[in-house]
């Protein structure tokens, strides 16, 4: 019974990070899509006054964009391993 609760938390904690991640990469692709277009840095403009805040949002961007780049092809193999077995998706930290 432990052992299933753990490994319950472990499984929607690392459901939380990919959520995570993928929240912090959508700002990214944002900011630079509008510093691209419009010129203008949403990061900088919420964090103006609070420089540490800036720095550590891209900081989470870039770690979020490792991170998924290191989950993406693990997810798309497992699904290509068990596309004809008719298995559903197990959550990321158990592959």
């Amino acid at each position: 019974m432990l052992d299933k609760t753990l490994t319950n938390s472990t499984e929607k904690s690392l459901e939380i990070i990919d959520i995570v991640a993928l929240v912090l990469l959508f700002v990214g692709g944002v900011t630079w899509g509008l510093l691209g277009i419009l010129n203008w840095n949403l990061v900088s403009a919420l964090f103006s006054g609070i420089p540490f805040l800036a720095r550590l949002t891209y900081i989470l961007v870039g770690v979020s964009a490792i991170y998924m780049a290191v989950v993406t092809p693990m997810i798309l193999r497992f699904r290509q391993e068990h596309s004809n077995q008719g298995m559903t998706m197990p959550p990321t930290g158990s592959l």
